[in-house]
């Protein structure tokens, strides 16, 4: 059953992935096509990780366990195409470094622009934080969109302190 599930969800990925390809450029205000920060890919990409890592969620109850260890990743079963890495930084748009504690309620997701060398985050809190995540200062669950400007590889790290990041709870902050 578990099985047919993820076909399903992966059925549902590609579909909605082919859907919103076919939609104009700006529909959604938390598109890529609607930012003006560059680094379309990763932005992309950063929105498949979450729905494949939201499909995790929706099957454990929980983050927990969805990376194994140091460099393996759990959310590679439900092929979504992407890379993830875990205690490293992302070092292109197509690798997702990740980050989570044990208990789950919180997970960190980056991804590496190499072309206007930015590092788009997304802090998704399942639950209320006693502290801040990833320096985003509100605790309240919701998905909280972020960006480091003119950075390096070595910053676009999940498990990192990402203090200063500009977060926003309605797409990726603009230039």
């Amino acid at each position: 059953m578990k099985r047919f599930r993820r076909l399903l969800v992966g059925l549902v990925l590609v579909l909605g992935v082919a859907f919103l390809a076919a939609l104009p450029a700006g529909v959604f205000t938390g598109s890529p096509a609607n930012c003006k920060c560059g680094g379309t890919a990763a932005l992309a990409n950063l929105q498949t990780a979450l729905q494949g890592a939201s499909t995790f969620y929706a099957d454990n109850g929980s983050y927990s366990g969805i990376y194994g260890g140091r460099d393996i990743s759990t959310i590679t079963g439900i092929d979504v195409g992407l890379t993830f890495v875990s205690g490293q930084p992302s070092t292109a748009s197509n690798v997702i470094s990740l980050a989570t504690k044990p208990r789950g309620g919180w997970l960190v997701l980056a991804a590496y622009a190499t072309s206007p060398h930015d590092c788009f985050i997304v802090v998704d809190l399942r639950a209320e934080q006693t502290r801040p995540i990833a320096g985003e200062s509100d605790k309240a669950p919701g998905v909280y969109y972020g960006v480091i400007r003119s950075t390096n590889t070595a910053t676009c790290n999940a498990s990192a302190s990402m203090a200063g990041t500009d977060y926003s709870t309605s797409g990726w902050p603009r230039a």
